[in-house]
């Protein structure tokens, strides 16, 4: 029977099996189906998902297979708890507690996928600490550390991480420069929120072993309003494309920023070509 030789290869991991008409058929284990049930996956396509009481972490595997001229449908869920913080420690900077580059921008191209699906408008911003330099060298590269740190948290604290709302993407790209992705907010609230954000920076007393050390940052940000963000191509390579382009464009309204006079705002809206 195809089912036993499955379970023997399987056997250290929780499989469900359904029917062609979704009814479990394994396991017959009534711990074991309410087990399942409390991960909540039953009619969803999961890939990953987190235990509601252990906070542990499965991976999701999905197959199917004939047997006796009926399909079946057979989803794995193994623990992979331990690798995903090794994973996370891996994409995050050691300084700033951020996402590093590499990893953020692998997840804003995960979110761009499903925002053009959904013509979800967002904006893209590049914030950048002004004058940094005079910071590491009149106080010292820990100082600058501590600063970094000050305002990473800042990002964090006035940035969007309610379950009931998209999480904000935050990660740090350069030495001083961060990309935050605020998700599905018009133009106007983004340049409230960037606004706010860049008096708190400003307005802050940081003391670093006794020192004060004052700090403003600059912000470069393009707005994508949900009608051009039905126009990219869905392919990965376009995304990346679109990626850069929204990076390139932000990174000029930081320019922008700059010369300005720095500490800050400067926004634009994107137009396909």
């Amino acid at each position: 029977m195809q089912l036993d030789n499955i379970m023997n290869l399987f056997s250290d991991m929780l499989i469900i099996i359904r029917d062609e008409r979704g009814k479990i058929v394994y396991p017959d284990d009534p711990q074991l189906i309410q087990y399942a049930k409390d991960l909540k996956v039953f009619g969803k396509q999961i890939d990953e998902l987190i235990h509601p009481e252990t906070n542990l972490i499965y991976k999701t595997i999905e197959c199917s297979y004939k047997e006796n001229n009926k399909t079946y449908y057979l989803t794995r869920y193994v623990e992979i708890t331990e690798y995903k913080k090794r994973e996370r420690e891996l994409q995050t900077d050691e300084t700033t507690g951020l996402t590093i580059k590499k990893a953020a921008y692998k997840e804003f191209n995960e979110y761009l996928r499903g925002a053009i699906e959904r013509g979800e408008e967002f904006s893209t911003i590049l914030v950048d600490a002004d004058f940094f330099k005079r910071v590491n060298d009149t106080y010292g590269h820990l100082a600058g550390d501590y600063v970094l740190r000050y305002i990473a948290d800042t990002l964090q604290q006035q940035t969007r991480h309610s379950e009931h709302r998209p999480k904000d993407l935050i990660g740090r790209i350069g030495g001083e420069e961060f990309l935050v992705v605020l998700k599905n907010i018009p133009a106007t609230v983004t340049l409230q929120r960037l606004n706010h954000i860049r008096e708190h920076i400003a307005s802050s007393n940081i003391v670093f072993e006794g020192q004060p050390i004052n700090i403003t940052c600059s912000f470069g940000v393009v707005h994508v309003p949900s009608k051009q963000i039905r126009l990219v191509p869905k392919s990965p390579d376009k995304i990346d494309m679109f990626r850069s382009q929204l990076q390139h464009t932000a990174d000029l309204q930081l320019y922008k920023a700059k010369e300005s006079g720095r500490n800050n705002v400067q926004i634009k809206r994107y137009t396909i070509q």
